[in-house]
């Protein structure tokens, strides 16, 4: 949210992931571990006012790079235990 700042710009980017579980109430620990990464990172990417638009978004992406990377390993993981 770029409210009263002069000077911000704001960058969006969207992806959406499905985790295929056996209860929909309980969040795989690795999941949660990524997600709160996730947020630390995108945090800390937000507040650094010594990078420029283009590492930002560098930044953003290796960290959606690596979110992908989870699910696409857990899909894997869970293929495998449905054989």
């Amino acid at each position: 949210m770029n409210s009263a700042c002069d000077g911000c710009i704001t960058i969006a980017k969207a992806v959406q992931v499905f985790f295929m579980v056996d209860d929909p109430t309980q969040v795989p620990a690795e999941v949660s571990v990524a997600i709160r990464d996730f947020d630390r990172e995108i945090n800390a990417i937000s507040t650094d006012r010594t990078i420029t638009v283009t590492q930002a978004e560098a930044r953003v992406d290796m960290v959606i790079a690596r979110f992908l990377a989870l699910a696409s390993s857990y899909d894997q993981q869970r293929r495998v235990a449905a054989q």
